[in-house]
This record gives structure tokens, sequence and C-alpha cells, in this order.
């Protein structure tokens, strides 16, 4: 079994080609005599079938776990969430769905209530202190609120931490944002501690997942720094296509700060970046009236033979 989506989807288009003597990129209905086994269509190839449908549903058979994560931009206001951010999740379909800078309340019931709607039945909040955002899980299946501490060195940090279990699918999630600190030494203390708890979890099936606040291709960074101590450890931490996922106000600078950071003995993870889906305009400048400066991340664990499966 190829242990990513990209090595599965060449495999396809191979064994397509070698099949039908076509590679998938050739236009036109064929046919191939082998084919026939009686019928008005029997024998006829449709290169446009397979690349619309036929590999889209085999790969997504191949993936285990998809995960939306999204930073709302609501810093520490209890903002409306607007009905835009369900259609785009609703969409999607992902099996669990991470929304940091969520701030909690009781104006949020009828967005949880929408979630459950959705199919999002299980929904866990992080600790809630006052003037703080907090992290938000939904998720399909069942999960519980798991047995990491997050780090002590702030009250943002403590709500900013939220670990979840899913027993039935043998999979532990950490959603979180790293706060934006003033002082480098408070940053510092941060990414230690936060360092500290990620490699207590290295022989767990585990995925941390959020706005990590920097970008491991800038090594000079605390969290840069530990990111890339943390590959170097054997962590995956898959460089998402899609180009960025925060973008200023103007428009005029962009960066890739949210990620997906999975434990080495995790099957094959993959992201991506996604700034517009459909009619939506999910991150943008703010002349474009988007819901969000940050862009959506996902990410998609490849089935493993390892991992419970199919619940």
């Amino acid at each position: 079994m190829p242990c990513s989506i990209e090595e599965l989807q060449i495999l396809i288009e191979e064994t397509y080609k070698k099949a039908t003597g076509h590679p998938l990129t050739y236009q036109g209905h064929f046919l191939l005599d082998r084919f026939q086994h009686g019928g008005m269509s029997s024998g006829f190839i449709s290169p446009e079938f397979w690349t619309a449908k036929g590999i889209p549903i085999l790969v997504e058979r191949h993936v285990k776990m998809k995960i939306l994560s999204w930073n709302l931009n609501h810093r520490i206001l209890l903002k409306r969430i607007p009905d835009a951010v369900i259609s785009v999740i609703t969409d999607i379909s992902p099996d669990l769905v991470v929304l940091n800078e969520f701030v909690d309340g009781e104006e949020r019931d009828s967005f949880k209530q929408s979630l459950e709607k959705s199919g999002y039945t299980y929904i866990s909040v992080s600790k809630k202190m006052n003037r703080q955002n907090q992290v938000l899980i939904a998720s399909k299946s069942e999960h519980e609120v798991g047995d990491l501490i997050p780090p002590s060195c702030s009250e943002s940090s403590k709500t900013n931490f939220l670990h979840i279990i899913m027993p039935l699918l043998d999979i532990e999630i950490v959603g979180l944002r790293v706060p934006f600190y003033k002082k480098a030494q408070e940053l510092k203390l941060y990414w230690s501690q936060l360092l500290e708890i990620i490699r207590s979890t290295v022989s767990r099936n585990i995925v941390f997942i959020g706005d990590f606040n920097c970008n491991p291709v800038v090594p000079k960074t605390p969290g840069g720094k530990a990111l890339n101590l943390l590959q170097k450890e054997g962590w995956q931490i898959p460089q998402p296509s899609g180009g960025w996922s925060y973008i200023s106000h103007n428009g005029e600078n962009v960066s890739c700060l949210d990620h997906a950071l999975g434990s080495p003995i995790l099957a094959k993870i993959s992201a991506t970046y996604t700034c517009r889906h459909g009619c939506h305009i999910i991150a943008g400048p703010k002349d474009l009236n988007p819901i969000s400066d940050h862009a959506l991340l996902i990410a998609q664990i490849s089935s493993n033979q390892s991992i419970k499966r199919d619940v």
C-alpha cells in the first residue's frame, strides 16, 4: 500500500496507462476489445470519468482521516461566526474540526447546534479564562478529553491548547494556537514547555495541529528552531501546498503559520492551505471581505494497516 496520497495517485496513473495503453491526459473515449463483455458501452474507457470521479474516490478511500484546522481571527472578542463557516465545514466534510481563536459563551450555542446538525456530535472546548481565546474541537466520531496538560507559562498558553483522544480511531489530536508574546523570553519559555510536552508523546499516535505562529523553514525563531529539532527526531511536519496560511489586512504580507505535526509512528500525513472554497473567500485582503485572515489547513492522514479502521 502506498505511504502517501501522492504515491497512490502516481500508482493509479501508471496502472491506468499500463492497462489501457493511454495516459490519463488522453482526450476522448476509446474502446478496448478485451473489456467487451456485452452491452452498448461495454469496453469503452472514459478518461474524463477516471479523472473527475474514479481516482478521487480511490484516494478518499485511502485516507484514514481528514482534519480541518482554522484560525477564526476573533482575537479575544465574542464575534459573530458567519453562516459561511458552517457551510464550508459541511461542504469539505472533514472527520474532525479544530477552530482556534475561538471565544466561547452562551452566544455560541446556536453555532454548536449547527455543528451537531452537520454530524459533529462530539464537541469540546479548552479552558475558559477572562480575555483569552480558546480552541474548539468537533468530531463525527466519539472523542474524550485527554491527559496532556498545556504549557503553564501564561493564561493564554493554558486556554489555547486542547488534547482529545479518539478511542475508536486509535488516534490523539492536540488543537493549539501559539500565543503572541511581546517578550522574547516569554516566547522561549513557552516553546521549551511545548517541546517537552510534544517529546513526551513520541510513542503515541498523535497529531498537533493549529496556528504555531511560526514557519519551520525560518529556523532562527524559537518556534522554527523547535520544529526543526522535532523533524530531525523523526516527527512529520508536511510542507502544505497552497502557498500561505496567513495574510495581512492590506494583502502585502503572507506567511505559513498553520501546521500539522505528526508523531514518528503516525501514518503518512499531508497538508494543504485553502484560501478560497467555492464562492467563499476564506482568507484574503480586507477589501475582499474574507471570513478570516487565516486560510484553512486541511491535513490528511493516510491509511495504515497498524491503525484501527472503518468504525
